[in-house]
């Protein structure tokens, strides 16, 4: 069922980012100049903040689009008087015009726990798998659900001892996840043992052989043609290797060196890698950072593009108190964004950018509405347009966000 729908503007909220934006990237390629970033002062943009229907508290974590006319967000509804056990998903339709809440009230978790929405990606307006978890820690079943393009249901799902990092749906009868198998030493200490990965055949999952020890991001650009980014640890760090999953039966790795500047300094810090976005063999987009090891966030941030039969090329840049960014999203090998940001050495949020490939140059652009504003948490780009979806005024005080956000540039 879909509920409530609006097109009037966005009031103004207050709320603190308890999902923060996982990964941090201000770069360039290499041969091209450094990344001219707007003044933070400079950071609010005419481009229309756009209605998000909730009557609750909540954030919105995960965006796919088949075109600038249709999405679907996920993420989680705040409904603090419940406990965090019990929150609620949450899912908002974009028609084109505007947003509409979905009905998630249905859903019910096998444990008695709220489940949650993490990740979501369409293949069409009438197919979406979303891939979360059903409650906290060690009592945590992982979860798939369907978008029909008229409500969200449970499907089959995947062994409770994976948690799943990334979907990347290219039909309705093919989609590669990615995630890890989790030990629990106890409720709120697990750890990743290795990587794991499964294909959607249209109503079952199929384990897949893993490439690497652990895969930290896949992309399918057709039908059994998809691209998964292998690493030494769950948390994206180590020797990087782009694996080719060719005719979905076995994988072709070609490795990628994301060592770019001062190498023996990226090596002492420890590369982490962020996303991948591919649109073919031929090219694919790589982001990532170096840890700071302690001294608030990350320090340089990378991009990085090439195939499995075409050249890399990218250059770590940004100031040196850190930047950070999401996984990129391409339309096409000329059309990608990512949301980047600075960060203060304490880690407080400096200021967000856009930062957008148009034909074979990076820019970076001001975030919409601002910092001070808003908080996007993810990106989908294509035809010359993005949509961004996150959260309404971070603030600084300590109280939950109380709306989701987009915004279309």
């Amino acid at each position: 069922m879909i509920r409530r729908t609006t097109s009037a503007p966005d009031s103004g909220w207050r709320m603190q980012v308890v999902r923060p934006v996982i990964y941090i990237v201000v770069a360039v390629l290499a041969g091209l100049s450094s990344l001219v970033l707007p003044a933070v002062a400079d950071a609010a943009s005419t481009s229309p903040i756009l209605a998000v229907p909730h009557e609750n508290q909540g954030y919105l974590q995960s965006l796919s689009c088949t075109s600038i006319a249709w999405c679907l967000a996920v993420g989680q509804q705040q409904t603090y008087s419940q406990g965090a056990e019990a929150v609620p998903p949450l899912a908002e339709m974009w028609n084109g015009s505007s947003w509409t809440e979905i009905d998630t009230s249905s859903i019910a978790s096998p444990n008695g726990h709220g489940p949650s929405f993490e990740h979501v990606s369409c293949a069409t307006p009438t197919f979406c798998l979303i891939v979360g978890g059903g409650g906290p820690a060690a009592d945590s079943t992982s979860r798939v659900f369907r978008w029909n393009g008229q409500s969200i249901s449970s499907v089959a799902s995947l062994p409770s001892s994976w948690a799943m990092d990334a979907i990347s749906c290219v039909s309705p009868t093919y989609c590669l996840a990615s995630g890890a198998h989790m030990q629990y030493a106890n409720q709120f200490d697990p750890v990743a043992t290795y990587g794991v990965l499964a294909a959607w055949d249209g109503s079952h999952w199929r384990r897949m052989a893993s490439p690497s020890k652990f895969v930290s991001s896949v992309s399918c650009f057709a039908v059994a043609q998809c691209a998964a980014l292998g690493t030494a640890d769950a948390a994206g760090h180590g020797t990087t290797s782009l694996d080719l999953l060719h005719g979905g039966t076995s994988w072709k790795a070609r490795k990628v060196t994301l060592e770019f500047g001062d190498a023996s300094k990226f090596r002492a810090e420890g590369m982490r890698v962020a996303g991948l976005a591919c649109r073919s063999v031929t090219f694919c987009v790589v982001t990532g950072g170096a840890d700071s090891h302690g001294r608030g966030g990350y320090v340089n941030g990378y991009v990085a593009r090439g195939g499995f039969y075409t050249p890399w090329s990218g250059q770590q840049t940004g100031p040196t108190n850190g930047s950070f960014a999401s996984p990129a999203s391409c339309g096409s090998a000329s059309d990608c964004g990512l949301i980047g940001q600075f960060n203060h050495g304490s880690g407080a949020h400096q200021g967000q950018y856009v930062i957008r490939l148009k034909g074979t140059a990076w820019s970076a652009h001001p975030s919409p509405g601002g910092y001070t504003a808003y908080q996007w948490s993810d990106i989908w780009c294509g035809n010359g347009h993005c949509m961004l979806v996150g959260l309404s005024d971070p603030g600084t005080g300590t109280a939950p966000p109380t709306h989701p956000a987009a915004a279309e540039i």
